[in-house]
């Protein structure tokens, strides 16, 4: 939920067209015809599969605030600040990062 609300605020509507874990919405978001890319950006969903900067096992999502070279500001909930709480972090791109970008 925490992602999908910080779309709406973004972009004014919520994304449709794919369903499922946060470890699936790259290829859903792709099939329902989003920009899916590996390349981070501001305004865009980062995908983390399961492990990834402590994700569960069935992945994670943040709505990405920032860019600065390798380093991305995302915003997500059910993370470090507990459940249903956003928090802040910056963490490095890697690669596997997936991010479903707004149009």
């Amino acid at each position: 939920w925490g992602v999908l609300n910080k779309w709406y605020q973004s972009e004014g509507y919520y994304p449709g067209g794919w369903t499922g874990n946060a470890l699936v919405w790259a290829s859903g978001a792709a099939s329902a015809r989003y920009t899916v890319s590996s390349v981070p950006r501001t305004r865009s969903i980062v995908v983390m599969q399961p492990g990834v900067y402590g994700s569960s096992n069935m992945g994670h999502l943040g709505w990405v605030t920032a860019v600065s070279g390798d380093q991305v500001t995302i915003i997500e909930m059910n993370a470090l600040a507990g459940p249903y709480n956003y928090n802040s972090r910056t963490i490095t791109h890697i690669s596997g990062l997936k991010y479903i970008y707004a149009p």
